[in-house]
């Protein structure tokens, strides 16, 4: 749909998701959306404030979301994302498991990437 309603847009989007590495239409599936974070340090910006980037934890790389509310906790915690407290603040990472593509996929569908930015480097 974006892509034919907005074709400036949609190219300006594949230059980012080609910066990336990521393959296809103006729509990240969610396997492109874990290679990108994880694989090559993007960071996705999804609708409605969220993101998705790749840190560091206890020397693991983790996918974090970001930008959620304090009510927003309980349904992302169902959709299978999980919850640390870091340094006295709550952080939820998609789990890197065989469940992290359904999960992103749920997680996309309700909002979906709006900015994938490349790592730096």
């Amino acid at each position: 749909f974006f892509a034919s309603a907005f074709p400036a847009w949609a190219r300006a989007l594949q230059a980012v998701y080609a910066s990336l590495g990521v393959e296809g239409s103006a729509a990240l599936v969610p396997e492109e959306a874990w290679a990108a974070v994880m694989e090559r340090g993007g960071c996705l910006e999804l609708a409605g404030g969220w993101g998705l980037r790749r840190t560091r934890v206890m020397g693991h790389d983790r996918c974090e979301l970001t930008g959620f509310t304090d009510g927003q906790v309980g349904r992302l915690k169902a959709l299978g994302l999980m919850a640390e407290i870091v340094a006295y603040r709550l952080r939820l990472y998609v789990p890197d498991t065989e469940r992290a593509v359904p999960i992103l996929k749920s997680l996309l569908a309700e909002r979906p990437v709006v900015r994938a930015v490349a790592a730096a480097g």
